[in-house]
């Protein structure tokens, strides 16, 4: 049937195929089997991560945030530091906040050429696809597109509140980790936390797309998607709670 609908769709442009990701994400990935570009969809993400990094500078300031990411881990590690290893600590977050931000894009898409290996090689070698390297990253960066609605809840969270507390980590109510209270065991919050509704979208439309762009059975390419997910959350729940 895939292929009768990609005999019928003509060629989308740029535009069309950011705009049918949200709305009918299966012609987007149709037509990622003619023409893997990503260019669009990347610029995209990259404007509404340094929009949400200009916020965070503006509402919040790399020293709080460092300052409370020093807090959440000695909680969750049960260690106190010291002063010195406070103020050590804080500078050395700082840095890598400041670094990590302004690298966003060359860290995005670095993380997206790993994933976009590993789905080539699940949908072609455990699947039996026949989809390209290309594709697959093509894939990834427009499901990615899904985090720019999550992006501007955090920027409206930012300007519209007390950002004494804000969680770089965990900035909005989107999964059921959020509502935990400080007192909640840390393997529980990051198992709850896992479940946020736009990485499971994202989740959703890289399972379907890989399905699409490799010629695989799309109830199959979402199942190898979530279970290998399911997989990473639980490696991470086990070192949570070691």
């Amino acid at each position: 049937m895939d292929e009768v609908l990609e005999l019928e769709q003509p060629p989308l442009t740029q535009i069309e195929r950011v705009i049918n990701t949200f709305v009918a994400p299966s012609k987007t990935f149709l037509d990622v089997r003619r023409s893997s570009s990503w260019w669009l969809p990347f610029l995209i993400v990259a404007l509404f991560s340094y929009l949400f990094t200009g916020a965070v500078v503006k509402k919040v300031g790399f020293s709080a945030l460092a300052e409370h990411a020093l807090q959440q881990r000695a909680e969750a590690t049960g260690q106190q530091m010291s002063p010195e290893q406070m103020a050590a600590g804080k500078t050395f977050t700082v840095s890598m906040f400041k670094a990590s931000f302004g690298a966003w894009p060359l860290i995005f898409l670095a993380t997206t050429a790993i994933f976009s290996l590993l789905l080539w090689l699940g949908f072609n070698f455990i699947l039996g696809g026949k989809g390209t390297y290309g594709g697959m990253f093509a894939v990834f960066v427009f499901a990615s597109l899904t985090g720019i609605i999550k992006t501007v809840l955090m920027i409206a969270v930012l300007w519209s509140s007390n950002n004494d507390n804000f969680d770089i980590q965990d900035p909005v109510g989107t999964n059921p980790g959020f509502y935990l209270g400080p007192e909640s065991a840390h393997w529980l919050k990051v198992f709850l936390g896992s479940f946020d509704v736009f990485t499971l979208w994202m989740l959703f439309l890289v399972g379907l797309g890989g399905a699409i762009v490799s010629r695989t059975k799309v109830k199959s390419g979402i199942m190898l998607v979530f279970g290998a997910w399911l997989l990473f959350v639980l490696v991470r729940v086990g070192l949570a709670a070691m």
